[in-house]
């Protein structure tokens, strides 16, 4: 009578672990970074990793404006980008398989992510025209 309840229960347990890379959590990362969020920057804007690690980034909104944090190659920044302007606000990650978190002013989130392979990838914010004006930090995986 209740099956239906167990199944999809059973069937969210995996979807809930799935969260971030779909690897990470907070207790595995292997070092923390502190980002600020303000018009329009990340600071530090700079950062360097290395391949295999997992990073918690503790994200603090010290903007007055509303600001997230996407992690992602070049390619996944655009499409995010164009994502979000076809929508005209904020669209909550959307469909387009990226790393995303969000802080109101004044408040603060985290993102944790596995950096898989050398090379570089950008946090970009993806709040309308923010992107556009600069709000974006590069990170190179060594």
């Amino acid at each position: 009578m209740k099956h239906w309840l167990v199944t999809l229960l059973l069937a969210a347990v995996p979807l809930a672990a799935c969260g971030g890379d779909d690897k990470s959590s907070a207790d595995d990362a292997d070092r923390i970074i502190e980002l600020d969020m303000t018009e329009f920057a990340y600071e530090p804007s700079n950062l360097e990793v290395e391949q295999g690690q997992t990073v918690r980034f503790l994200l603090k909104n010290t903007g007055r404006l509303v600001h997230e944090a996407v992690i992602g190659d070049e390619r996944l920044q655009a499409d995010h980008e164009e994502e979000a302007a076809e929508e005209g606000m904020h669209h909550g990650g959307g469909g387009d398989d990226a790393e995303v978190s969000q802080a109101d002013a004044g408040d603060e989130t985290e993102l944790i992510y596995t950096f898989e392979d050398a090379g570089e990838l950008l946090i970009g914010c993806h709040e309308p025209g923010h992107y556009e004006e600069g709000m974006v930090a590069r990170v190179t995986v060594t």
